[in-house]
């Protein structure tokens, strides 16, 4: 059995500001949270004179779509707002705080591009809120006594 001090997705806690907004608001009724991720497109500079493939360093560094799952509650002012901010386009700032020891915390911003129903009939309903990030993904981590 895995030790519990390793399973750091109990706990998590993802929230959201307007960029002029002084403090984050907690996404409510969240079971499925993805970490940002940070990849690096790369291009095949292979000649006709190699044995072997080769490639360079070709674009800058980007980050996939988050598609993060929510309950779906019904009359839920949060889910209503955050309805508005795909409406709007708005570009939010998010934050994601893991429970762990190093309280490692990942800053970016993004703009909400889905926020569409999943109905399944053995589950409640639920949302699918995808945020297309939106330059550097900023990771921070507080080291323990």
């Amino acid at each position: 059995m895995a030790d519990k001090a390793l399973i750091d997705s109990q706990g998590i806690k993802i929230s959201y500001k307007e960029a002029s907004a002084s403090t984050f608001e907690e996404v409510l009724e969240v079971t499925d949270s993805p970490l940002p991720t940070k990849k690096r497109e790369v291009d095949d500079i292979t000649t006709v004179k190699s044995t072997h493939k080769e490639t360079a360093a070709a674009g800058v560094i980007s980050s996939d779509d988050l598609a993060y799952e929510l309950l779906m509650i019904s009359g839920s002012a949060q889910q209503t707002e955050l309805d508005g901010h795909l409406e709007a386009g708005t570009m939010l700032d998010w934050k994601v705080e893991l429970p762990d020891a190093l309280k490692t915390t990942y800053t970016y911003s993004g703009t909400i591009t889905e926020l569409s129903p999943i109905r399944a009939a053995n589950k409640k309903n639920r949302f699918r809120l995808t945020i297309a990030v939106n330059g550097k993904v900023t990771k921070t981590e507080i080291p323990g006594p």
